[in-house]
């Protein structure tokens, strides 16, 4: 057989990567993944159901991912969840690109500062007193890291983001552009923020994703993965419990705490706590979502009523 790529697998490997059982030859390469649309020939696909089995096999695909018990005539790893482990190979053959590492020279780094040699500091960088950046961090062009502010190893701020002064960063995180965090602000590991939110003074637990313009108030406290969609708002000293979600533009109100898995959806406003549980609240106040839409129909039915009587006048 022909040298492969560094990259290219066979069947035998991509099974050991994804926890998959080989039904084919082994040592059949896999150069390559790549979805229905735009597939190339002989790379591996992924199908969750018949259908999409036949579409693989009338595509260029040359080998294929499914679930267990599929029947095809591809060389096939049949694993219990294809999506994911597709996922899992997009890592393999395209694995992120690095910064490189070191300090670029139009960066502010302040004597006391340490940062590891691991890590890469961007253009423009700002790094204040006694800030510590861990091994495998990002600090990218224009960002801003204020006195005795830390980051956890492999933790990314991307460019233009603000971390005020003694700002603590967990690992493996992401802070977006030109989002800012106050000062004493607590990040979590695992912690994903996106573009141009604003955090005051706040703690966010592990494993939460933070959207795109949301705005934590100051004493607010996120738990352990919790979602915020984009333009979402948490009061000053309010609390969102493990697991809860406010939708896009939901707000929750100063000192009101949302429990455990409790969702609270799109543009509803929280003004009293809600207790835990999987129950989804909508409305302004947020009710239970049931009764919004109880809600809904009644002020349907008085609008036509009102159209009908001023008709009749």
């Amino acid at each position: 057989m022909p040298d492969r790529p560094e990259t290219c697998l066979t069947l035998e490997d991509v099974a050991r990567l994804v926890g998959g059982e080989v039904h084919g030859d082994p040592a059949f390469p896999v150069p390559a993944v790549c979805g229905l649309d735009g597939m190339l020939a002989g790379a591996m696909t992924f199908a969750e159901n018949p259908r999409g089995v036949r579409a693989a096999e009338e595509s260029p695909a040359g080998s294929l991912l499914a679930p267990p018990g599929t029947e095809s005539h591809l060389p096939t790893v049949q694993v219990g969840n294809p999506r994911l482990a597709f996922a899992l190979l997009l890592d393999h053959f395209h694995p992120p690109r690095r910064a490189p590492r070191g300090v670029h020279p139009t960066a502010t780094v302040h004597p006391t500062a340490v940062v590891d040699p691991d890590s890469h500091v961007g253009p423009c960088a700002i790094l204040g007193p006694e800030v510590r950046v861990g091994p495998g961090c990002e600090v990218q062009a224009r960002a801003v890291l204020e006195a005795r502010s830390q980051i956890g190893p492999g933790t990314r701020v991307l460019p233009g983001a603000f971390l005020g002064a003694g700002c603590q960063v967990g690992r493996d995180g992401m802070i977006g552009p030109l989002t800012s965090l106050a000062g004493g602000t607590v990040v979590g590991d695992d912690v994903e923020i996106g573009a141009r939110c604003r955090l005051d003074r706040c703690t966010i637990e592990a494993g939460c994703r933070l959207d795109n313009l949301v705005r934590v108030g100051e004493g607010a406290h996120v738990g352990p993965c919790a979602i915020l969609v984009s333009q979402s708002f948490l009061g000053p000293g309010a609390r969102l419990g493990r697991y809860a979600i406010l939708a896009a533009q939901a707000m929750v109100c100063a000192g009101v705490t949302v429990g455990e898995g409790a969702q609270v959806a799109g543009r509803a406003r929280a003004t009293t706590d809600l207790p835990p549980g999987q129950a989804a609240w909508a409305g302004d106040p947020a009710v239970p979502h049931r009764e919004e839409l109880r809600r809904e129909a009644r002020r349907g039915q008085a609008l036509a009523l009102f159209e009908t009587r001023r008709r009749d006048l």
